[in-house]
């Protein structure tokens, strides 16, 4: 069995230790009037990670990439950038980039003109801009538009111009702020996987922000959760949905079952469901049971479970068809409702109303604390 564990602990501790640092940020506070939008926060991103800062709406993402970014003051706390202090750094003269939801572009300029504006600023020689320019127009695939005006380009390609005006400037740190928010959901899945792909082709760091667990889980090499201006779990997309810490992530991170329990030195006990499970873990006291609709099993209400299974029975309430995939609905004898997720195959009919036997493996099994 999978055991929580406490807050703030890297699933990974392995990830990027050999390479140098992009970003360290130690004790950061930030405070709007007396609300409280970062608490002590600290967090360490190696050059060439794809991390993704994720969590609900309000619980200091976005401040914390503004932050980096230096278009907001932090109340306490310091921020180093490749290796330097940044903390006082003004924005012009930090190596980020940042790509906000809205993308911020100039309707009266074209595609080229758009992605050179950095360039332009920054001084930079003619045909040196030019070719950077045509580099990035080709990261991005825009290649054919470079003199339309971007008003007159649908979303998924003013989006591109975003992005190549913030890597024509080769920072060392991308900041993404949830920039697939304005994306229909087609669109959307297809720039995820371009995002991927061409931060394997640059090799630089990027920071995503989103709220979108699929999207975090898709995308990075790392996920950072976040609550209440506090980060809660930090890890690889992985280790974070198979071993959360707490309830919120299991719950936050995908989909998940809890069964209230009670630990013991020997046992974790779900009085309700007469379910003894051995207590392989340091919980003690109340404790939830973390299940992952895709390891729970349906069978029959005769059926029975072998090697070392745990099993509950209980009323099949629905199954809703998805294409590949079963979603049944298992209302247990304390009134808890199971979700169990399996694939859609010829041979598995159960009807509405029966008594079914759901079962799982104990390594399956999340040990949650409360």
């Amino acid at each position: 069995m999978a055991a929580g564990a406490g807050e703030h602990e890297r699933a990974d501790p392995s990830i990027g230790d050999s390479r140098p640092a992009a970003l360290v940020l130690n004790g950061v506070s930030k405070y709007f009037n007396e609300v409280c939008a970062l608490e002590s926060v600290d967090l360490q991103i190696s050059q060439g990670e794809f991390v993704t800062l994720l969590g609900p709406s309000g619980c200091g993402k976005t401040t914390l990439l503004r932050i980096v970014a230096g278009l907001d003051r932090l109340d306490t706390g310091v921020v180093e950038i490749s290796g330097h202090t940044s903390t006082s750094t003004p924005p012009e003269q930090r190596p980020v980039n940042y790509v906000f939801q809205h993308y911020a572009l100039f309707p009266h300029l074209d595609v080229a003109d758009n992605i050179r504006f950095g360039l332009k600023v920054a001084r930079t020689p003619r045909e040196e801009a030019a070719e950077r320019v045509g580099t990035a127009i080709s990261m991005v695939q825009l290649e054919g538009l470079e003199a339309r005006r971007v008003d007159q380009l649908s979303g998924g390609q003013q989006q591109r111009v975003a992005l190549a005006r913030a890597i024509v400037n080769r920072p060392d740190i991308l900041l993404l702020d949830e920039p697939l928010g304005a994306l229909d959901l087609k669109l959307r899945k297809e720039m995820q996987l371009e995002l991927r792909a061409l931060h394997r082709r640059l090799g630089g760091t990027f920071i995503y922000v989103t709220h979108d667990q699929e999207e975090a889980l898709v995308m990075s090499n790392r996920v950072v959760i976040m609550r209440s201006g506090r980060i809660v779990q930090d890890g690889t997309p992985q280790a974070i949905y198979r071993n959360p810490r707490n309830r919120f992530v299991a719950e936050f991170i995908g989909e998940t079952n809890l069964l209230a329990a009670q630990a013991t030195e020997t046992a974790i006990i779900v009085r309700n469901l007469d379910l003894r499970i051995p207590n392989e873990s340091n919980a003690t006291g109340d404790v939830s049971l973390s299940i992952r609709p895709e390891h729970l099993r349906l069978d029959d209400g005769a059926g029975t479970t072998e090697g070392g299974r745990l099993s509950v029975g209980g009323e099949l309430l629905d199954s809703i068809f998805l294409g590949s995939l079963y979603r049944h609905l298992v209302r247990l004898g304390d009134g808890t409702i199971l979700t169990v997720q399996e694939l859609a195959t010829d041979d598995r009919d159960h009807a509405i109303g029966s008594r079914v036997v759901v079962s799982w493996s104990p390594s399956d099994t999340a040990i949650l604390p409360g």
